[in-house]
């Protein structure tokens, strides 16, 4: 434990952690188990404050939800990861583990849901256009956004015009660099790039 507080990145010390919590939780009933399993997750959670770009810390967070997924509703689960890959993404710019890591969030809610997944993923595009508006420089971001809006294609026009509109609102009150990355977004969706490209004359 002390080890891990001071260096997060000890794969050592990360494997005997996993091999100590996997016997604890085999041996245990299950209300047991899911206070094993939400201690662990709390441990991540504080350090990922400390070092929120670590990927042996989200990697362990992960293999503990896989293993030892704690009784909660769809909702609490969902809102409980994404507000840890939040704090994480604004404590450090272009947190490409944060991003990755609520992607598989939103694979596993997929996945898992069929009736209510367009609202997750609605809602998961305010949660990011908003990061967006103040993290414009953060292509993780925008990649993520991508991933959400794949899992809702075919786009409809209204939504095509919503991110069309997301952009605009960015471009206006960005500088040079900022511009590329929207460019580069707008690329990759298929959106017209004109207006973008002639704001770097």
């Amino acid at each position: 434990l002390g080890i891990l507080l001071v260096s997060c990145d000890y794969l050592q010390a990360w494997n005997e952690r996993k091999r100590c919590w996997m016997d604890l939780i085999q041996t245990q009933v299950a209300h047991a188990r899911d206070a094993a399993t939400l201690r662990e997750l709390a441990f991540t959670t504080i350090l990922l404050r400390r070092f929120p770009k670590s990927g042996d810390v989200w990697s362990h967070r992960w293999f503990v939800l896989t293993h030892g997924a704690p009784c909660l509703s769809v909702d609490s689960f969902w809102r409980r990861e994404v507000r840890v890959c939040d704090d994480a993404a604004r404590r450090a710019a272009c947190n490409y583990y944060a991003w990755r890591y609520r992607k598989r969030v939103i694979d596993t809610l997929v996945s898992n849901l069929n009736d209510r997944c367009t609202c997750f993923l609605q809602e998961e595009l305010c949660c990011n256009a908003s990061f967006l508006r103040d993290h414009v420089l953060d292509c993780s971001a925008f990649h993520f956004r991508r991933v959400l809006l794949a899992l809702l294609s075919p786009l409809s026009k209204d939504q095509l015009h919503a991110e069309e509109r997301l952009l605009r609102d960015i471009e206006l009150r960005s500088n040079v660099k900022e511009l590329q990355v929207c460019l580069n977004h707008r690329r990759a969706l298929g959106l017209d790039s004109t207006s973008t490209r002639a704001k770097f004359g």
